[in-house]
């Protein structure tokens, strides 16, 4: 039977700094890591919501592919951020 592979990423503080963070970029399994090859992580220029979260879909079709995209807030709470929720 065949599973919907997923991937994405996340940025987040680091706790024992106020300026440096960290980017988390993730698969569930070897389809899902491929999905990870040509995002645009670290490309000068390039701007990416703190959290990012799609399956094969996107292959297809980008905006169907997607499930969570989103920003945390100011404070990097999740309360006082903005997020899509497919």
């Amino acid at each position: 039977m065949f599973q919907m592979s997923r991937a994405g990423s996340i940025v987040c503080l680091r706790k024992d700094s106020d300026v440096a963070s960290v980017c988390v970029v993730a698969g569930t399994g070897l389809r899902g890591m491929g999905l990870t090859n040509n995002r645009p992580y670290m490309y000068a220029g390039s701007a990416l919501p703190g959290v990012v979260i799609f399956d094969t879909g996107i292959i297809e079709n980008s905006n169907a592919g997607m499930k969570v995209v989103g920003f945390f807030g100011n404070d990097w709470s999740v309360d006082h951020g903005d997020f899509i929720i497919k």
